[in-house]
């Protein structure tokens, strides 16, 4: 038997609109998983109410501090790479390293902060 144009026309509707939500559906999952990848934790070295300064003053620019995996880096290039190399993969990493490494790189090792 054949069937009311309307109702055809209203299935082949649905049928279309399922789809659609069904690829946008896919297409998020794909997008929020290459996200999640990716992500990365932009970390601030000197972000620490503990600390005297919110960045590394001119004189701890060069000072050195020995890292377990990586050696021994200087307190700018550490800051540095915190907060623009992507290196962080979670909060609790962040929190480790202003926690072991903020005091000495970002609080005045004498004369104040100087301007660079």
């Amino acid at each position: 038997p054949k069937q009311p144009q309307n109702k055809t026309a209203n299935m082949m509707t649905f049928k279309k609109q399922t789809m659609m939500k069904l690829s946008f559906l896919i297409a998020s999952t794909l997008f929020l998983a290459n996200i999640e990848k990716t992500a990365a934790i932009h970390c601030n070295l000197c972000a620490s109410p503990n600390n005297q300064f919110d960045h590394v003053p001119k004189q701890n620019k060069g000072r050195t501090v020995q890292l377990k995996a990586y050696g021994k880096q200087s307190c700018m290039g550490l800051y540095d790479a915190a907060l623009y190399g992507n290196i962080f993969n979670s909060y609790n990493q962040c929190y480790k390293l202003r926690s072991e490494f903020g005091p000495t790189c970002c609080n005045d090792s004498g004369g104040g902060d100087v301007p660079s």
